[in-house]
């Protein structure tokens, strides 16, 4: 098994949305699991921010492409600017990719 596959079904470094919102879901029954979803895809400013989250990360990351972002749903935007803003400072980012290109030519 490849590390990315390995990684990739590993609990521990995988989390599912839906079992995040049934957390939060009165009495865990799915039709307020659906409702929190609901909720989430309808939030006023989903729609105006993606394009916005989509133009600053692509010029904050020059690795990375529209056509890349293209692939995630807008609600799945959202919450990858909100991980990657959580959890790292875009410089620290952008410096693992330049080391990461310089190592490549050397």
């Amino acid at each position: 098994m490849s590390k990315i596959k390995e990684l990739k079904s590993n609990n521990e470094t995988t989390l599912n949305l839906i079992d995040v919102l049934e957390l939060f879901s009165p009495g865990k029954k799915s039709k307020y699991t659906e409702t929190l979803l609901r909720l989430m895809k309808n939030t006023k400013s989903l729609k105006s921010h993606v394009g916005e989250v989509k133009e600053n990360l692509t010029q904050t990351f020059d690795f990375l492409s529209k056509e890349d972002l293209d692939n995630f749903s807008d609600l799945q935007i959202l919450l990858i600017y909100r991980f990657i803003d959580g959890f790292f400072n875009f410089s620290d980012l952008q410096t693992l990719e330049n080391f990461v290109t310089t190592t490549r030519e050397v």
